[in-house]
């Protein structure tokens, strides 16, 4: 059966920015149609400045064509505004965007370059734009205090690791009369990619909902964000926020979703209840948990006792539930259970 050109098109544009240098490859082997085909489809998208290449015919590179770019620089003042930012730098580059696409890209950005203008303790803000014909690639980068730094030192977590963990399950503030602890918890999971880099740190939400806290190259001083939204993304800023709010409350985000892989330090099992205990740190602010075991292998009768028995028979109106358990988890879940 032929294969839709509209596919081959698309999986080329998604393939593209992960596989470089063996792009065709890769399509050919998905598609099981010929590299001749694919060469066809790679070259057209080329003759509409929609692809690039370098290189000489077996070790070509592919990347997608830039069609705007934007590199700023400004200084933090008290007058300076992010919406204003948006009107004049950003937005003009994107008016040929589906409106959820824009809209996304209006959430993120406002939030974080909100982020660091108030609460980031830095002289500058750096911005890039990066739109090709299938992404939206936004950085935004402060030089100063460093987001995992503020929060351990605003709200006494014992090191950085921590900071970046409950970071991830929202609600989290060191400034409660300006802030509602929301803006990283729906711009993570609203972009396609999302990473927080700061004080070493590494921290990364991906499309597929995986999670990877890490340890890697990080600015010398402040946080640098980075997120990238395809422009053929069908979500929407009310979509998200109806899936973390409970129905009938006036407060909203009531709703939580805690990735444990992100929970461990390094390449360490959760075993103890002391790993449970600050995996259930400041959960009692929500109604509903998700405990998410995406990449979890094991986990000690200890941890999962003390939350799944211990802390749901303390809080019994506090709603628990758990995805992605392997059968081996699940064996020992429901042996705490019973």
């Amino acid at each position: 059966m032929k294969t839709d050109k509209k596919v081959i098109r698309q999986l080329i544009l998604k393939s593209v920015t992960e596989h470089p240098k063996d792009m065709v490859k890769v399509v050919t082997k998905k598609l099981g149609i010929s590299r001749q085909g694919v060469n066809r489809h790679v070259q057209s998208l080329i003759r509409e400045g929609i692809l690039s290449g370098k290189g000489k015919t077996k070790g070509i590179e592919y990347s997608l064509k830039p069609i705007a770019t934007k590199n700023l620089e400004f200084t933090i003042t008290q007058s300076l505004e992010e919406d204003r930012i948006w009107r004049d730098e950003i937005a003009p580059n994107l008016i040929d965007l589906p409106p959820n696409v824009r809209e996304i890209a209006q959430y993120g950005f406002m939030e974080i370059v909100s982020n660091a203008i108030h609460h980031s303790e830095g002289e500058k803000i750096y911005i890039g734009l990066r739109k090709t014909f299938a992404q939206i690639n936004i950085s935004i980068r402060d030089d100063g205090t460093g987001i995992f730094h503020k929060i351990k030192e605003g709200t006494g977590f014992e090191d950085l690791w921590q900071a970046a963990f409950e970071l991830s399950k929202g609600r989290l503030t060191t400034d409660e009369t300006g802030h509602t602890g929301m803006n990283i918890f729906f711009t993570s999971r609203i972009f396609d990619k999302f990473g927080i880099m700061s004080g070493g740190l590494c921290l990364i939400h991906k499309s597929d909902d995986t999670w990877v806290l890490e340890e890697g190259k990080t600015p010398p001083s402040g946080t640098y964000v980075g997120m990238v939204l395809n422009t053929n993304s069908e979500k929407t800023v009310k979509e998200l926020y109806d899936k973390y709010a409970l129905p009938g409350e006036d407060a909203g985000f009531l709703r939580t979703h805690i990735p444990l892989a992100i929970a461990r330090y390094g390449d360490e099992q959760l075993i103890s209840r002391s790993q449970a205990k600050r995996v259930l740190r400041r959960i009692d602010q929500f109604k509903e948990i998700i405990m998410d075991f995406k990449e979890i292998s094991f986990i000690g009768q200890a941890f999962a006792d003390e939350i799944f028995r211990v802390f749901q028979e303390r809080n019994p109106e506090i709603k628990l539930h758990y995805v992605n358990a392997q059968d081996t988890i699940e064996r020992i879940i429901q042996s705490v259970l019973k």
